[in-house]
């Protein structure tokens, strides 16, 4: 096994660690949609699954300004031209800012840096991949 560190292209602000086989089926990321949330967030997901589901892009916005506002990252105040912090994404969602232009204006770095995980706390144990698999049952 191997760990592969990636920078999305244009975020300098953006380090993904990587390791092979363990990506969440659908199933999984339907039941955890705090990882499913933090994936869109970073632009790791099939843009064709979340146009799939209905407000999915809207719910990771809400997590996303959560997150800045939890870490007291408040530069989408100052780039989004707003009076204050906000609590929820509606407030922030008005005229050219669309949940899909607030999480890509994260993806280019301009929201500054933002570390999703609770680094406090050990990552939770994986499953491998072949276990993930249920067999077909023969007829």
């Amino acid at each position: 096994s191997h760990w592969m560190l990636q920078r999305p292209r244009g975020n300098r602000n953006l380090l993904l660690i990587d390791t092979p086989g363990i990506f969440p089926f659908q199933r999984q990321m339907l039941t955890d949609s705090e990882n499913l949330y933090k994936l869109i967030c970073a632009n790791l997901v099939n843009p064709t699954f979340i146009k799939a589901k209905k407000d999915l892009t809207k719910l990771a916005a809400e997590y996303l300004l959560f997150k800045l506002n939890q870490s007291r990252n408040f530069q989408y105040v100052t780039t989004l031209g707003l009076s204050g912090p906000k609590e929820k994404a509606e407030d922030i969602i008005a005229g050219r800012w669309t949940p899909s232009t607030f999480l890509k204006a994260f993806n280019s770095g301009y929201l500054g840096a933002l570390i999703l995980d609770d680094l406090t706390k050990p990552p939770p144990e994986s499953v491998p991949y072949d276990q993930m698999i249920t067999p077909r049952r023969r007829r």
